[in-house]
């Protein structure tokens, strides 16, 4: 967690400096940090309205502007940790949402050559891709 929250400070500066390689990871950590303490925090008080619609919003910012910078491999991950990210909510998760994120990453892997990584998600979420190709 330590080492979480100093990476996060650094990509933060480096944010601010303007650094156009990594302005799209900003928002990517804010929602990663979002949904760990938000998962945590739903998981006892039964509420998690507003913790996933910030997550959400920075996951979509987060690709939205990978996407523009055109880091396809960032969005391609980007998607996949949006669809852990709702497959985790304690309370009501969104398997459909998930599973469109997920096949926009699988796409965007599979556009970007990484072949390898595209198998490894078939293998590591099967019931979300049954039956079904990628184009």
């Amino acid at each position: 967690k330590k080492e979480a929250k100093r990476r996060h400070a650094l990509i933060t500066n480096w944010t601010k400096q303007g650094n156009p390689n990594c302005a799209h990871w900003q928002p990517l950590l804010d929602a990663e940090m979002l949904s760990i303490t938000g998962h945590k925090k739903a998981s006892s008080n039964h509420n998690n309205n507003q913790w996933t619609a910030e997550a959400q919003e920075k996951y979509h910012q987060a690709i939205r502007l990978a996407l523009q910078g055109g880091f396809q491999q960032d969005a391609a991950l980007f998607y996949e940790r949006w669809a852990v990210h709702l497959m985790k909510t304690p309370i009501r998760p969104n398997l459909t949402q998930a599973k469109s994120h997920l096949r926009k990453s699988l796409r965007l892997f599979q556009e970007w050559g990484a072949l390898g990584k595209v198998q490894t998600m078939k293998r590591q979420y099967p019931t979300f891709f049954k039956k079904t190709s990628v184009k």
